[in-house]
């Protein structure tokens, strides 16, 4: 079991969905107003079944009344136009307030992914952290702009429809809510099943990112060791993964998808069998019996289309745990801010007060470290591969801190020291060289521009 899908078990979707609220109060901005629109927008789909029950038994049943026709047509039309209106601005907002809260989220993953430390960055596998706060965000965004609107859609359409479904007639209306009730339950079931399946295929679309990432940007040297064909069929089984990950997701969303359809058929079934029985006793009339069909017909379709919503729902819920995920790793580096000191002004001298550092899971690096250097000094650090050269230059920048001992600059502990006034004073450069996507000269400028 991936690590994906054990937290896929242990957080629910409700509490995933509380996190990532919390985390994007925009959400959450004039929600009231947009369920109003919705509802609003709601009445009008409801508005024409009971324009046509109006329509037959006031207009047809009895003998032929034109003026209630056209009447009944002119304040449908009105209805119409008012509940149209309001279905444009509840779209138009749930788009703006989407795109704004992810953007904050995006910018918020981006910036907390830089405040990592480069152990931790560097134990992650390459394009995981870019997957979490690129494709992972994005399935965020196309849900909450499509799915969104559908949920907010049909959660009316089914509350409107059955009010009005209960005031046509309570027996169809059971008939209607018993037909789906095992449906309901099954579908809740394979809805956990979804989750694990999409868990599964968010960290196999990361892993697919990281795959192809590094066979772009190490080409060279893939080239020069002539290990392309290795590494073709190391992007097939990345990308066989995949597709195995995402098929599987979709096999039970289409089981959920059929067992609703089953559901629909047996509610219309009975709603025609009872109907007609009722409209013989004289309970119902025709026009109501005919508005109750296209009633059912409105409270079928969130149903069925429920199915591929939830699908989308649980893919981006999967997303948005992952999200999350990187968001509550606590950095290991961190910059003390405003309560951290500045270094002196001057030439600095370095000293290292007895520093161990080992990796994670790994033997010792570095052992009892203590060494003074003058400032002014100019310091060759010899030894193998492997002797700890690196690491030693990582804890001076402080990229990584030590697991046991002091780094000191001119006294003081670099723990204590703001990023802003290290990063001023003490550089390292690197060994292997990035060419950021600029001009030679902004490559060139790019610390100082």
């Amino acid at each position: 079991m991936t690590n994906d899908e054990r937290d896929a078990r242990t957080e629910t979707t409700w509490q995933t969905l509380r996190r990532g609220l919390a985390l994007s109060p925009e959400l959450r901005t004039g929600l009231a107003a947009t369920l109003g629109l919705a509802l609003v927008y709601m009445v009008g789909r409801v508005a024409v079944p009971v324009a046509v029950q109006q329509g037959i038994d006031r207009g047809i049943v009895g003998g032929l009344n034109l003026d209630v026709v056209w009447s009944v047509v002119a304040v449908t039309a009105a209805i119409l136009v008012v509940t149209t209106a309001c279905g444009y601005l509840m779209m138009r907002r749930l788009f703006t307030v989407s795109e704004t809260a992810l953007a904050n989220v995006r910018t918020r993953a981006f910036r907390h992914v830089h405040d990592l430390s480069m152990l931790h960055q560097q134990s992650e596998r390459r394009g995981s952290l870019v997957s979490r706060v690129t494709s992972d965000v994005d399935q965020i965004t196309q849900f909450l702009q499509w799915g969104g609107v559908i949920l907010l859609v049909n959660l009316g359409q089914l509350v409107v429809t059955t009010a009005v479904m209960l005031a046509y007639s309570w027996q169809l209306t059971l008939v209607v809510l018993v037909a789906f009730l095992p449906a309901v339950l099954v579908i809740r079931q394979l809805q956990r099943r979804l989750g694990a399946a999409y868990a599964t295929v968010r960290q196999r679309t990361g892993t697919l990112l990281g795959a192809v990432g590094e066979s772009v940007v190490g080409a060279p040297v893939i080239r020069a060791y002539g290990i392309a064909g290795r590494t073709a069929r190391r992007l097939d089984d990345a990308i066989d993964n995949q597709r195995l990950a995402q098929q599987r997701a979709i096999r039970i969303s289409i089981v959920g998808s059929s067992v609703g359809e089953l559901a629909a058929g047996l509610a219309l079934a009975g709603v025609v069998v009872l109907g007609v029985t009722l409209g013989v006793d004289g309970t119902l009339s025709i026009g109501q019996l005919t508005a109750f069909l296209f009633l059912v017909t409105l409270f079928i379709q969130p149903v069925q289309i429920a199915t591929e919503v939830l699908n989308e729902a649980q893919n981006a819920i999967a997303g948005w745990r992952r999200v999350l995920d990187v968001l509550d790793v606590a950095p290991d580096v961190a910059d003390p801010g405003e309560q951290g000191r500045d270094l002196p002004a001057g030439p600095l001298d370095i000293r290292f007060a007895g520093v161990r550092f080992a990796y994670p899971g790994g033997p010792p690096v570095l052992h009892d470290i203590d060494l003074e250097i003058p400032a002014k000094s100019r310091v060759a650090v010899v030894g193998e591969t492997g002797s700890g050269k690196t690491t030693f230059a990582k804890l001076l920048t402080r990229l990584m801190d030590p697991s046991a001992g002091a780094v000191l600059l001119s006294g003081v502990p670099l723990a204590q020291v703001r990023f802003d006034s290290l990063r001023s004073r003490v550089v390292m450069v690197p060994q292997d060289g990035f060419l950021f996507d600029a001009t030679v000269g902004d490559n060139v400028r790019f610390a100082r521009p």
